[in-house]
């Protein structure tokens, strides 16, 4: 990793290669006469808007804390940090120390795994998905199609209230079909979590009847 000295006013007094490396110097010269300051290296993020100086001047050290930072040439990195100030006897600062660590190409790995297996995740889901409503969607049509065959092969025989309550199933069942169908319809609402839900007490009692009477 890359390793520094800075000054108390932050400018860079004498860097390793690793961290020239990072930050896109070929010379510590080159970096001298660039009159690079800390801040210059170690910026702000969103998470976190207070300045690496300001950070230092609260908590007197970093540990490991991620900043996004930039090249010479302005291409953005990620970087991990560790600073510490020297102080003499009387409690001085004298020079700040620390370590740097490009951590640009392992954030990246860690968002492509996240968005691997969000994307897995998700396929997973509309897969289960896909097999429930297809079990959801045969119990209604059987229905449909059950008391329709009854009713076509009863229609000489069985009295007029036996034939309307037939009817009266069939409705059931195609008015359940087409509340599946239009759940399916709103499936983008639910994927963009805008479905309105809405809750009440209900009877067990009413669906067990309503099963028993199909059957």
């Amino acid at each position: 990793g890359g390793i520094f000295l800075a000054s108390v006013e932050g400018k860079i007094i004498s860097a390793n290669p690793a961290l020239l490396n990072i930050f896109g110097y070929e010379t510590a010269a080159e970096m001298d006469e660039a009159n690079t300051h800390l801040t210059d290296l170690i910026t702000t993020d969103s998470d976190d808007p207070k300045s690496c100086k300001t950070i230092l001047r609260e908590q007197e050290e970093i540990k490991n804390h991620i900043f996004k930072s930039s090249k010479k040439n302005g291409d953005g990195i990620e970087i991990s940090a560790n600073i510490s100030s020297v102080k003499d006897e009387n409690n001085k600062v004298l020079y700040y120390e620390g370590t740097v660590e490009d951590i640009t190409h392992k954030k990246a790995s860690e968002k492509l795994k996240i968005a691997k297996e969000s994307a897995e995740m998700a396929n997973r889901l509309k897969s289960e998905f896909l097999a429930n409503i297809s079990h959801e969607l045969r119990t209604p049509m059987h229905g449909v199609l059950g008391f329709a065959k009854l009713g076509r092969d009863k229609i000489n025989s069985a009295g007029r209230d036996k034939l309307k309550r037939f009817f009266d199933e069939i409705v059931s069942s195609g008015d359940s079909l087409m509340d599946l169908l239009n759940d399916l319809l709103d499936l983008s609402k639910l994927e963009s979590g805008k479905s309105d839900y809405r809750f009440r007490e209900d009877l067990l009692s009413t669906a067990i009847s309503a099963v028993i009477d199909e059957l």
